[in-house]
């Protein structure tokens, strides 16, 4: 007959269906000039699947660093980070686990409601989110996540983790910020989860409220620094010794280059996968949207570029309207084949450059997109491919429109200046005007459209901004928009007048 302990061992066995990490010989650090500053170096660790973590160190030790890494928010194309050795974590069946990372910063969507944000983790069920809800303490919550007190986002954001039902939840700092009172309620609620799960879900939590997580917790994982990494189980001794760090020199000349080329191939090709959109009336939503904020604005500007332009040519005929026909005729085509579609497309690109770095930068600084990623969502689906499609519909409409003004305003300036006739002044303004034009042109709009989303998207999704780097980020990605699209203007500019 099996003992009563062993039965209790198989017991918690077949209920520790968590994640299971193990370092072996693994290295992870940043570059800081030609060196390399390593939070970890050469460790070896496994934390055990089904069990409760404290991860505690120093201030600047690289906890918050080591939840990224686990979490897989670590930009493996950057050129700040090197990573050696092997870094394993396995779920119950071997493979990835399903993983949740809760950031200092909750990530809550801001543009769905409360119940909502958690009703998307949960794939749509209402039950399990009003269950996981109210498991957090908040049975009613308020509609909008701007409405929920400090306390209250944290337990929002913990409802909406455990909708995915990870194997692997990882906590960095869920109390920041709190009053007591709500740092207690905070901690009671991973304690009564813990129980709960009962093995099925490894917690790794990084707080600075080290009493209170110790009573929580079932070991210790301990960041010293210099590069160590030591786990404390209670009632064993504590860890000595130290180890001598050795820091890497030497890196090539080319491996930061190669890194920023291989950074601008993977955004590159994210935003081509997002040419297929997998919501397509929310795509089309976008752009409806997009094109009537900015429409009487182009339209405007359309209308002013065609008065100027012929105003200009009318006031300025060194043959005293000799060739007045002709005059008007290649203003015509200059203005609908290249300039109005070039101006249209710079003016666009202006306040739609800094709306996308402004927004993308925000979601990825209140790590949203990292929301996205940790619960399963696809960013591609939720937030590029909409914001994408929303400038191909957008652009080449309000070009058409900012055309029909010009074309108005070219006729205003003929009118006062001649008292011409529309139906006279048109068929002589578009006489060289070809349907290939306009082929040209929406080939012209697309390819626009196309760099004003990647290259926004390429500078601003990379990595949590400051306002300060935001503010830089949007002037960046403003300035290379611009070149850019005066370079694809340019560059289809000459097949197009051949």
């Amino acid at each position: 007959m099996t003992s009563p302990v062993v039965e209790s061992r198989h017991a918690q066995e077949q209920r520790a269906r968590g994640a299971r990490i193990e370092l072996n010989d693994f290295s992870f650090g940043f570059r800081a000039g030609a060196r390399v500053r390593w939070v970890l170096w050469r460790q070896k660790l496994t934390i055990e699947p089904g069990r409760f973590y404290l991860l505690s160190g120093p201030s600047g030790v690289g906890k918050s660093t080591i939840v990224d890494l686990l979490a897989g928010e670590v930009d493996p194309y950057s050129r700040r980070w090197v990573q050696r050795g092997r870094l394993r974590c396995t779920g119950s069946d071997g493979r990835r686990p399903r993983m949740v990372a809760l950031f200092q910063r909750d990530g809550l969507w801001d543009d769905l409601s409360v119940f909502d944000n958690v009703r998307l983790a949960a794939r749509g069920s209402a039950e399990e989110a009003q269950r996981l809800l109210a498991l957090v303490g908040l049975p009613d919550p308020p509609r909008d996540v701007s409405m929920l007190s400090g306390g209250q986002r944290k337990r929002a954001a913990l409802a909406r983790a455990l909708a995915s039902r990870p194997e692997l939840l990882l906590l960095d700092e869920p109390t920041a910020g709190l009053d007591p009172p709500s740092t207690a309620l905070v901690f009671d609620t991973l304690r009564q989860l813990h129980e709960q799960m009962a093995g099925a879900m490894t917690l790794i939590l990084v707080t600075h409220e080290l009493t209170a997580a110790k009573k929580i917790c079932d070991a210790e994982i301990r960041l010293p620094g210099e590069g160590r990494i030591e786990l404390v189980e209670p009632g064993m001794p504590e860890p000595v010794g130290t180890l001598k760090l050795t820091r890497a020199t030497g890196l090539s000349v080319l491996a930061g280059p190669c890194l920023a080329l291989a950074g601008v191939a993977k955004s590159l090709f994210e935003t081509l996968v997002a040419l297929v959109p997998e919501q397509p009336l929310r795509c089309i939503g976008a752009g409806l949207v997009q094109l009537l904020e900015l429409l009487p604005f182009l339209v405007l500007a359309g209308s002013f570029i065609g008065a100027l332009s012929l105003h200009f040519v009318v006031n300025n005929d060194p043959l005293h309207g000799a060739l007045a026909s002709e005059l008007l005729k290649g203003t015509g085509k200059v203005l609908i084949a290249v300039l109005v579609p070039l101006l249209i497309s710079l003016l666009y690109a202006a306040p739609a450059v800094a709306g996308t770095v402004s927004r993308v930068g925000s979601m990825a600084r209140d790590r949203q997109l990292a929301a996205y990623r940790a619960l399963g969502r696809s960013v591609r689906c939720e937030v590029l491919s909409p914001l994408l499609w929303g400038h191909l519909i957008a652009l080449p409409l309000a070009i058409l429109s900012a055309l029909v003004g010009a074309t108005v305003g070219a006729y205003a300036a003929e009118w006062f200046a001649r008292g011409t006739t529309f139906s006279s002044f048109l068929p002589r303004f578009t006489a060289t005007v070809y349907g290939t034009d306009f082929s040209w042109g929406l080939l012209k709009a697309l390819g626009s459209a196309f760099l004003l989303s990647w290259i926004p998207w390429h500078l601003a999704n990379r990595r949590a901004l400051s306002p300060s780097e935001l503010s830089y980020a949007s002037f960046r990605a403003w300035f290379w928009t611009a070149l850019s699209i005066l370079l694809w203007n340019g560059i289809l500019m000459f097949p197009q007048l051949q």
